[in-house]
């Protein structure tokens, strides 16, 4: 069998470090958009009962931080050799 004698590139290191930036960033507005959801909630409930419908994008971000995290984990898997 040959042994990989690959080494990266330039642009494939700034291409994997625009990849962790661009998930970093929309890591970060999920939580943000997810914060900003429930934090009304807990808040207003008790007077305003209808403030508890901004529970479902709270539940949506949750989602999309879920689906980021198997997009990451499958790029991870498809990179590495069996």
């Amino acid at each position: 069998m040959k042994e990989n004698s690959y080494k990266p590139q330039m642009p494939d290191v700034m291409e994997a470090i625009f990849d962790a930036a661009y998930l970093l960033f929309d890591l970060v507005a999920a939580i943000i958009i997810s914060f900003g959801c429930y934090l009304p909630v807990t808040l207003f409930s008790k007077t305003k009962p209808k403030v508890g419908l901004l529970m479902i994008p709270k539940t949506c971000a949750y989602m999309w931080i879920i689906a980021m995290g198997l997009q990451l984990l499958s790029q991870s898997r498809r990179l590495q050799p069996l």
